[in-house]
């Protein structure tokens, strides 16, 4: 059964990677039609972006490298790293890729392919070599200079699904064998072409980002376009593709009308914590802020202080800022748990309301190993939370950290996070600290300014 399930999903597979939907075609009418002088036989360069198979992404493509062949005259070429383990991919796109439906649908805003995957044997010898002795060291890995530790890390948990990383786990020596491939691929291609831009769909995992790092470390311009975002441009002292939150005090200073943009923010937030969706929190499939028709017990009322714990997607890029105090959500999550006894405090814990389906079973090994934690249903309200008057709230860099606050409810976080530049929420900077205040909420000591949030 499951060696026919095993082919029916390869038959399937194949359909997808070479039929073209009647939207790919008139797509395609539409995109040879609209950028046909978008050709030269001289340029000054190229223009590296990624493959991807999302349509938005392939649309919003289209003009974007038309844009930089417009404005600087790079032919646009993308590249597509295809693991080791991926044999059937590797197999298609190696032989049959002029007939895929993905080539067809670059060629048609003239963007081709040019890079892909190459196996080293160097590699896998460099990964028998590489040891480390604990999570910290792998995440600060470094080869020759580009820092390549958090993005094997993030890789490892997406493609196996994880929470955390196994040190001894054979499979985290594949992802390093391909991060190296992808490294000496991407080095041989920038030192032999004349690259003057890259644009990623994203700037974590080893597919995407070695690339960019690698790029930027030569001085080659790199870009995220990311979905919800405006364009985002990296840097050696920015990798991540999250904003730069730092800076934010620095530029809202430029604005002249500051009155006016604060009551214009004001009303984005009270709208969102009154259970309506807006871009920041567009991944979300219902607002967290919805009323609800659960209505379990929240707290236990027994007097002591209410603290609740807002999970995140144990497997989803948590390296997305430029540091954690914590190796991973699980790491944070554990350090939280074993403390939770000697706080004295009524201690609930949410589950992150848009985690991938796996993290259930994440949460039942964990309410396995501590059954003294009460877990609430992931779509009981934050509304309903908040009006239980809790003492403080715990996340890593979530959302939540400052529309808590502006309920004016503590907020301790672990990590940089985009309210890191003002003082309505605790960043404590090591564990150490983190604990302290753990254990001592009555220290946790915060001006709540609604202007600090609404800037």
């Amino acid at each position: 059964m499951n060696i026919f399930k095993k082919i029916f999903n390869k038959i399937r597979t194949l359909s997808y990677l070479v039929q073209l939907s009647e939207a790919d075609e008139e797509f395609i009418r539409f995109s040879k039609e609209k950028w046909k002088h978008s050709k030269s036989s001289k340029n000054d360069g190229e223009l590296l972006i990624d493959q991807m198979f999302y349509d938005l992404y392939i649309f919003q493509l289209s003009y974007i490298t038309n844009f930089f062949f417009k404005k600087y005259n790079i032919s646009p070429k993308h590249f597509h790293f295809i693991s080791r383990e991926k044999v059937f991919l590797r197999l298609f796109f190696k032989f049959f890729r002029r007939f895929s439906r993905i080539d067809k649908l670059y060629n048609s805003f003239n963007c081709e392919f040019v890079l892909g995957q190459k196996y080293y044997k160097k590699s896998v010898d460099m990964a028998n070599n590489t040891k480390f002795q604990s999570k910290q060291e792998l995440l600060d890995f470094s080869y020759e200079g580009v820092k390549l530790g958090d993005l094997i890390y993030d890789t490892y948990l997406r493609m196996y699904l994880e929470p955390t990383v196994d040190l001894t786990d054979k499979r985290l020596k594949k992802v390093i064998i391909n991060a190296f491939d992808i490294y000496f691929t991407s080095q041989e291609y920038l030192n032999n072409h004349d690259v003057k831009k890259i644009v990623l769909s994203h700037a974590v995992y080893i597919q995407y980002a070695i690339l960019g790092r690698i790029g930027l470390s030569l001085g080659i311009d790199v870009y995220v376009f990311s979905w919800e975002r405006v364009v985002h441009k990296l840097s050696l002292d920015h990798l991540v593709p999250t904003p730069r939150h730092l800076e934010y005090k620095k530029h809202f200073n430029k604005i002249v009308e500051k009155d006016q943009s604060r009551s214009e923010a004001a009303k984005i937030i009270e709208n969102r914590l009154s259970g309506k969706i807006d871009r920041g929190i567009a991944y979300m499939k219902t607002s967290p802020y919805a009323d609800s028709t659960i209505k379990e017990k929240i707290f236990k009322n027994n007097g002591m202080p209410k603290v609740v714990l807002m999970m995140h997607c144990f497997y989803d890029a948590p390296h997305i800022y430029k540091n954690m105090i914590f190796e991973d959500f699980l790491e944070w999550i554990h350090f939280v748990f074993s403390r939770v006894d000697k706080m004295n405090i009524d201690f609930v814990v949410k589950p992150h309301p848009n985690a991938q389906p796996l993290n259930n079973e994440i949460i039942k090994d964990l309410k396995s190993k501590y059954p003294h934690i009460i877990f609430l249903d992931k779509n009981v309200s934050n509304k309903a939370i908040i009006m239980e008057d809790i003492e403080l709230l715990l996340t890593v860099y979530g959302t939540v950290g400052h529309e808590f606050a502006y309920n004016g409810v503590k907020v301790l976080m672990a990590g940089d996070n985009p309210t890191a530049a003002y003082s309505f929420s605790k960043n404590p900077p090591s564990k150490q600290e983190y604990e302290y205040y753990l254990m001592n909420i009555d220290k946790i000591n915060l001006i709540i300014n609604k202007k600090d949030i609404e800037e």
